[in-house]
């Protein structure tokens, strides 16, 4: 698996890092009463915006891969997101998907495609939605 993914998508570069569910407080304070009041308002995720960056074959390559992306959304499936390297232990829904560049390049070498002439930047807005499901072991 490559460095950076989400779902089946392998990236160059997606940035900020994930959100990750985590316990969300609430404070309350009151005028004329001393100290300050915490309300434990559950484990809860927030919406994680990023923006991915990927080199392509060709320009063609680049829109495909964004109506595909895009077909993410009206998927409705969840995802799994790779980052650094790791596997993240949430699983995110797409929410959103926005392109922010796509243009022709000359002579891409590396990246994910090798030899390139596109590059592909999207904006994506995700959910996290829980824990990657736990696979049983058969016996």
């Amino acid at each position: 698996m490559p460095n950076n993914a989400i779902g089946e998508f392998p990236f160059i570069r997606v940035t900020p890092p994930p959100k990750l569910p985590m316990s969300q407080w609430q404070r309350e304070v009151r005028a004329g009463v001393d100290n300050v009041t915490l309300f434990d308002t559950a484990k809860r995720g927030e919406v994680w915006q990023c923006s991915s960056v990927v080199d392509c074959v060709s320009l063609a390559e680049a829109g495909s891969l964004y109506q595909q992306y895009v077909d993410l959304v009206d998927s409705g499936e969840l995802v799994d997101v790779f980052y650094a390297g790791l596997q993240v232990q949430t699983q995110y829904k797409v929410l959103k998907v926005d392109c922010l560049d796509m243009r022709r390049i000359v002579g891409g070498v590396g990246g994910i495609a090798g030899l390139s002439t596109a590059l592909l930047q999207c904006q994506w807005m995700l959910q996290p939605i829980g824990p990657l499901p736990v696979e049983e072991e058969e016996e």
